[in-house]
């Protein structure tokens, strides 16, 4: 099981920071066996979905969900920047994307996770307790029910799939253990 927590979180940060069709297609052949989308098709739909040129169907920021005014670099998006300054992280494209981009965030996800879990140091795992349920949950699963509405290709379901998956899980895992309480914070 926790190899494959990892693998996920790692398979799905990369999908999301991505950064052309060889990265893209690379980060997808870890969760999938697929051959019947090229790597073209998946990519376009990937940027249609998440990137742009014209507006992103499901904008892969925690500020669109998360923010009444659904705009980013907002409230949200500075307090992403404060917990990654508390986890010792830094946005890797400072001044070039904000903070909330799923994508850091599922980086962070999976540093503290494979921090916890490889090297059994436990004291940061509060804060990644309260990372997930406090903020990561209360996003993504409205952005995966987005990217759903516009019907996306088989690739493109696989991917958000395994992220609600992913964060479902992971979300089990921590009320079966009670590894974080808000009354005990």
């Amino acid at each position: 099981m926790t190899l494959s927590r990892l693998a996920d979180a790692k398979a799905l940060r990369d999908i999301f920071n991505s950064t052309d069709t060889a990265s893209l297609w690379a980060a997808f052949g870890a969760i999938s066996s697929e051959t019947s989308s090229s790597a073209m098709s998946l990519e376009a739909e990937f940027n249609r979905f998440f990137v742009g040129p014209d507006a992103p169907l499901a904008p892969p920021y925690a500020s669109i969900y998360l923010e009444k005014s659904g705009l980013l670099m907002s409230k949200t998006t500075q307090e992403v920047r404060g917990l990654y300054t508390l986890f010792g992280l830094k946005n890797p494209k400072d001044g070039q994307q904000p903070d909330d981009f799923l994508g850091f965030e599922l980086d962070a996800y999976y540093q503290l996770l494979y921090i916890e879990l490889h090297s059994n140091i436990l004291y940061l795992k509060p804060l990644r307790c309260y990372f997930l349920q406090e903020h990561m949950a209360r996003w993504i699963l409205p952005f995966v029910e987005a990217v759903k509405q516009h019907a996306p290709s088989p690739a493109l379901t696989q991917i958000v799939d395994l992220l609600q998956r992913f964060i479902t899980t992971e979300l089990s895992i921590q009320g079966e253990n009670h590894e974080y309480s808000p009354i005990t914070c």
